[in-house]
């Protein structure tokens, strides 16, 4: 697991024994208290807002490792992802492929790249698109399992 993992980790761990953090969100929000002159530019500049919708956002950050030239920074991202989204489905003691508001971005995220949450989250109704060259057979044994 790579740093920034295991600083998320770290954080799920942070709110468990805590009664003054409430969610990933909080902890996240309070780190961000003392540069956050520097971040609200960041975020301005990116048009994302981590005060309106914090996972959005937060994925919305993490998604630029899928541009990467390098398949490794990929591959981390992709679990990076999924270990966000396991912390948020284990802090809402729900399973992570639960669809719920804090979920769905990185659900709707990995769909693309993780055969895991394709297999978990059918997806019912799926455009052919040059993006998704390896997925149409996994869409279409969805769709005909409706």
């Amino acid at each position: 697991m790579g740093s920034l993992a295991r600083t998320f980790e770290s954080f799920a761990e942070t709110i468990k024994r805590s009664e003054k953090y409430t969610s990933l969100e909080s902890v996240m929000m309070e780190s961000r208290e003392p540069l956050l002159w520097h971040f609200k530019q960041l975020d301005g500049a990116v048009g994302l807002s981590f005060k309106a919708n914090f996972h959005f956002a937060l994925v919305g950050h993490l998604m630029k490792g899928y541009r990467h030239p390098n398949s490794t920074t990929i591959t981390r991202t992709t679990r990076l992802l999924t270990s966000i989204l396991g912390i948020v489905g284990k802090y809402n003691k729900r399973d992570k492929f639960e669809v719920t508001p804090e979920s769905v971005p990185y659900l709707a995220t990995l769909v693309a790249y993780s055969e895991e949450v394709r297999s978990r989250c059918h997806i019912k109704h799926a455009a052919p698109s040059p993006e998704m060259d390896a997925f149409p057979q996994v869409c279409s044994k969805s769709i005909s399992k409706s």
